[in-house]
């Protein structure tokens, strides 16, 4: 019985819903355009108009600027010479394990890469904008096997200008993990350390 009645309420239910209501009120058509024509529409304006090519030669000069003149580091207007050491050393803040789950590395290990490699080269950081620096830097590197890294200034140019590799280091990367605050500087290996100078105009 029970079964009976609530299919009779499932069957009037379906039909009071499925009845025609009429009509309550003026309808109109849809008037707003379609959004993918709209956008398709402003494209080939775009396009057409010449402004595409416009804004493509302008995107790629601010790339090529920003690619040759990266931001500067952030260094001292102030520089005052300093020595101090820098020690490489990383320690295993969590066991390294193979896919064999055997301990490659234990947690706590302290491994210093001079340990294992040497530094070939001396490391000269300076500000490609100050003539006095670059000169100071490209004596140093005739002296000694070194590696001329740019804080500041078109590291490209100065590449072409001398003939040789100029890195650059971007965001002030090596300089903030090195601690260095002032430039020109040099950071050499001592034993298991690193020796840096900087200041060095100034010394």
């Amino acid at each position: 019985m029970a079964r009976t009645l609530m299919l009779c309420w499932m069957l009037f239910a379906s039909s009071a819903i499925a009845q025609e209501l009429g009509v309550y009120g003026t309808t109109y058509r849809v008037a707003e355009p379609d959004m993918l024509e709209m956008i398709q529409k402003k494209a080939k304006d775009f396009v057409d108009s010449g402004r595409y090519e416009t804004w493509k030669k302008e995107s790629i000069e601010r790339a090529k600027n920003s690619f040759a003149h990266p931001e500067p580091a952030p260094m001292s207007t102030l520089p005052v010479y300093r020595r101090f050491t820098w020690d490489p050393t990383v320690t295993a803040t969590k066991g390294v394990d193979d896919p064999q789950g055997n301990v490659i590395v234990p947690a706590g290990t302290a491994v210093n890469p001079l340990d294992y490699v040497s530094m070939t080269e001396q490391l000269l950081f300076f500000d490609g904008r100050d003539e006095r620096q670059v000169a100071w830097a490209t004596k140093e590197a005739l002296s000694r096997p070194s590696k001329m890294i740019l804080t500041a200034g078109a590291w490209l140019d100065l590449s072409g200008k001398l003939g040789r590799r100029v890195f650059f280091d971007v965001s002030g990367w090596l300089t903030s993990k090195f601690g260095i605050t002032a430039v020109p500087a040099i950071v050499r290996q001592e034993g298991r350390l690193l020796a840096i100078e900087e200041g060095l105009l100034v010394k």
